[in-house]
């Protein structure tokens, strides 16, 4: 009889070892699917705002045509100089050209 319940008991051992392997494997999956689906969260929330600085960036963009259709020379750069940028540091005042 004990040549049987050896057996039995190196049976269910294997069963054991088994099962454990089984539940962390779908822990496994179960985490990678959490990651998986807090990623498209982001993505989604990235994607919303590019669509609002889209958006945004198109109501600038018509704001800019509809100052430029009231004021036209805004517009014309080829009348405009490089006028240069003034820094002032306690007395003195230097102009810095931004093209060389």
């Amino acid at each position: 009889m004990k040549k049987k319940e050896q057996v039995k008991d190196r049976y269910y051992s294997f069963l054991f070892f088994i099962f454990v392997a089984l539940i962390i494997v779908f822990g496994v999956v179960a985490v990678q699917q959490i990651r998986n689906a807090q990623m498209a969260v982001k993505i989604i929330i990235i994607e919303d705002s590019v669509t609002r600085i889209e958006v945004s960036m198109d109501k600038v963009i018509e704001a800019i045509k509809k100052y430029d259709w009231e004021h036209e020379e805004a517009s014309d750069f080829s009348q405009q100089t490089d006028r240069g940028i003034e820094v002032g540091v306690g007395d003195r005042k230097e102009t810095i050209n931004e093209k060389k």
